[in-house]
């Protein structure tokens, strides 16, 4: 599974973009926003933070794609960044 994630993310020339996103979720502010930010706050924050993959892979502005995400895909982040990233 690692070695097909990683070919994808080569194939489509994303390292430095998938590298800064993992960067950012594991960052003090992005587990700030996930705690205590607003609906909104996350949209922006993750949305600029997926941005540059998203313009890459989509031709898409990442906090449209955040915005029209269902909120369980927003849960689901918010739980994985507690469950995988801050603990």
């Amino acid at each position: 599974m690692t070695t097909c994630f990683m070919e994808t993310i080569k194939e489509n020339d994303v390292e430095r973009e998938a590298g800064e996103l993992l960067s950012f979720v594991s960052s003090d502010e992005w587990i700030h926003v996930v705690e205590a930010g607003t609906k909104q706050e996350f949209i922006d924050e993750f949305g600029d933070a997926i941005d540059p993959l998203t313009e890459k892979l989509m031709g898409a502005y990442g906090p449209d794609v955040v915005q029209q995400m269902p909120t369980e895909m927003h849960q689901w982040i918010k739980d994985s960044t507690i469950l995988w990233i801050k603990n």
